[in-house]
């Protein structure tokens, strides 16, 4: 597997891969692509940033892959150093300079002309800083440090191992999307979200922004060219669309939707986007019986698991035509559905979905401890379910594999419930902590869930635990200590 290339090997542009405009529901003209040749290193975990990086690498693409040039797995006791130089043109004068990453596996701080600029936890989606600031005149200098255990660690990985075997497959670690620069107006646009509502013929639009106060947006939707709507909005907007065309895996129609911010009448940001007027539901047919819905009728949805992966990319699709050829020829073979497998695809992706009329189950991405084959391969196909509050079966059952994911109530007291633990989970990059039960000592008296749940919130350390990581954003997830129950309180 290690030599086996795609039919798109050949042609992929090392001097600059993936060139496409990366963010297709949110276009602005001018952009620079980072992709292409760059430096690279690795290092034992507690080394500084190394002076001389000895390694060539191709990005986007994993350190893993064929296609980065390099094949060598990142071990959980190294780090990988990227080193990128670059010069900004005229187009970036004046304005704000954004640096995008589409994504990087799994952990790493972004260092621009050796200021950290940013930190960034989670392998599967898009993150950027604002680095106008560090910014010099002429060669400026892009350092990023990565680290990703792969499934040595916790963290959300889906299938990527260190040693591939069966159906786990060879890891993706650091950069595997496209990295880009992008000048800005002070008054912007950051993000627009578009909800389609066909039963009251508008679109939904809802915009955020930075610096937009006193500033006035136009909005403008199109279909093939003519104009269908035209007029001012707010940052929360219904946009009516009449008689519009509905979309379908038979007939795409996709609308354009053209944003101009405007301060004193002078348009300072443009930004292009696109929409499809469309409609998924559940419902019941003519029998009564319950359906997909497509639009408000029954639609039948013929799909195939698809998982993603390249065999000289691994994550990272060598280039935009074969994204396009991989979902244009199970167009061809009938289906209509792709269910994208515990991996998130860069965004063109997704928008190749929306053009050429494929709809898209999309997947959480899983991680923790591999639970076995037993479990997770034989006992599910042959119809036996088995609860997950066996923590022992799951892997879940020592000590140390609680501390990532899991605190343990015990008799109203918290097992390792130090509040260096909750320090040490917050410095991995946890942001969402789950309080569950001990079987062994609460399950067996009726009424233990509950007098756990009172002594908990009464204990001192309960509510200095609960005010550390309200203080820094750590979501709670308390609905493990009743039968389905939400306690206001607790928090």
């Amino acid at each position: 597997m290690n030599d086996l290339k795609t039919r798109f090997f050949d042609d992929v542009d090392k001097n600059c891969p993936l060139p496409e405009y990366p963010r297709p529901q949110l276009v602005r003209e001018d952009w620079m692509c980072l992709n292409g040749e760059c430096d690279y290193e690795i290092t034992p975990a507690g080394d500084a940033c190394p002076k001389d990086f000895s390694g060539k690498i191709i990005l986007p693409f994993a350190i893993e892959s064929q296609l980065s040039g390099v094949q060598r797995a990142l071990q959980p006791d190294e780090r990988l150093w990227y080193r990128k130089r670059f010069t900004l043109d005229s187009r970036f004068d004046n304005k704000r300079c954004i640096l995008h990453f589409g994504a990087v596996d799994w952990q790493c701080e972004v260092f621009v002309n050796g200021v950290s600029v940013g930190t960034h936890t989670g392998g599967y989606c898009p993150f950027s800083f604002d680095i106008t600031d560090e910014l010099v005149n002429g060669e400026n200098e892009l350092v990023v440090k990565v680290y990703d255990p792969t499934d040595k660690g916790w963290q959300n990985r889906g299938k990527q191992v260190l040693k591939s075997v069966g159906f786990w497959y060879t890891g993706t670690s650091g950069i595997w999307q496209t990295v880009w620069l992008e000048p800005v107006a002070q008054s912007h646009i950051t993000c627009v979200r578009l909800t389609p509502d066909i039963d009251a013929g508008e679109i939904i639009v809802s915009c955020t922004g930075e610096g937009l106060d006193g500033c006035t947006i136009e909005a403008e939707i199109s279909l093939g060219g003519e104009q269908v709507y035209s007029d001012e909005m707010k940052l929360n907007a219904h946009l009516p669309v009449p008689d519009a065309k509905l979309w379908s895996p038979e007939s795409p129609t996709l609308y354009d939707l053209v944003l101009t911010v405007k301060r004193n009448g002078e348009a300072v940001d443009t930004v292009k986007s696109y929409f499809g007027m469309r409609k998924f539901s559940i419902g019941k047919d003519k029998q009564g019986l319950p359906r997909l819905m497509l639009n408000n009728e029954p639609y039948f949805q013929r799909g195939l698991l698809d998982q993603g992966y390249w065999s000289d990319g691994g994550l990272t699709p060598p280039n935009d035509e074969a994204m396009i050829f991989d979902i244009s020829e199970m167009k061809r073979l009938g289906f209509n559905m792709l269910r994208k497998h515990i991996k998130v695809e860069p965004l063109r992706w997704y928008y190749h979905c929306d053009r050429l009329g494929m709809i898209v189950w999309q997947d959480m991405v899983s991680g923790g401890e591999y639970i076995g084959n037993i479990l997770a391969g034989v006992l599910p196909n042959i119809g036996i379910g088995v609860k997950d509050n066996k923590y022992n079966w799951f892997s879940r059952g020592e000590k140390e594999k609680k501390v990532s994911a899991f605190l343990t109530v015990e008799n109203g007291c918290v097992v390792d419930g130090k509040m260096e633990r909750l320090e040490q989970l917050y410095q991995m990059g946890v942001r969402l902590i789950t309080l569950t039960w001990n079987d062994d000592n609460c399950f067996g008296h009726p009424h233990a869930k509950d007098a756990g749940r009172m002594q908990l919130g009464l204990t001192p350390f309960g509510k200095e635990a609960v005010t550390y990581m309200t203080e820094r954003g750590i979501l709670v997830d308390v609905s493990h200590l009743s039968d389905g129950g939400f306690y206001p309180e607790f928090l």
